[in-house]
This record gives C-alpha cells, structure tokens and sequence, in this order.
C-alpha cells in the first residue's frame, strides 16, 4: 500500500484482553509494534462493544444497500436506524444490569438477616 501511494503510512493498533493471558498480550504488543508506531492493550474485554458509532453503521449500511443496487438489486433503501437499535439494545442490559444488582443486594440482605 505504501508503495502504491508513495508514501509512509502511519498505523495504530488497538486492541483488547479477550482472555488473553500477560505474556499473550506482551506478545501481541511486539509482533505489532513491528509495523505500527502505537500498539494499545484496552484493559477490557471485547473492545468492539465499546466502539459502536451509528453515524458509522449507518453509513456503512448505506453504502452496502447502494452497491447491490449498482450491481442489479432490487430497488431498497437504506433508513438510518443504528442510534435507535443501540440505545435500545444498551437500555435492555442496563436494565437487566439493574435487575441482577437489586437479586444480589436482596439476597444479600437475606443472608444477613439468617444469621
């Protein structure tokens, strides 16, 4: 690609633990740093879920819809709908998020009072 555009690009890397062990990370952060000036560990798991941008989505799934399109699809179009799936998707786990705290305190709660 480089040599394609006649220039250097710079890169950055950024990923996350997905259960990887320290010496896996360490690894990673090696082989990567090989070719890319800024290698980043995300001290959580599954990084993807905290990157969600639905302008992003949207766009990207627009364009989709546009390229069956110019490749002979049937006539569809795209309606943004990523903000809206999101923000539902994350109420629902706030809200069962919320749920399990209130099980556990109440259970808690039970426990103490047996004794």
């Amino acid at each position: 690609m480089e040599l394609t555009l006649g220039g250097k690009i710079s890169s950055a890397i950024v990923f996350d633990r997905d259960y990887r062990s320290e010496n896996e990370c360490a690894a990673i952060k090696e082989a990567c740093g090989k070719f890319s000036e800024l290698v980043a560990l995300h001290r959580r798991k599954e990084i993807e879920n905290f990157l969600l941008v639905p302008a992003a989505i949207d766009r990207a799934a627009a364009n989709k819809v546009s390229e069956v399109l110019r490749r002979g699809g049937s006539a569809k179009t795209y309606v943004p709908i990523a903000d809206a799936v999101l923000n539902k998707f994350s109420l629902e786990k706030k809200i069962t998020w919320l749920v399990s705290i209130f099980l556990i305190a109440g259970d808690l709660r039970d426990r103490i009072l047996q004794v």
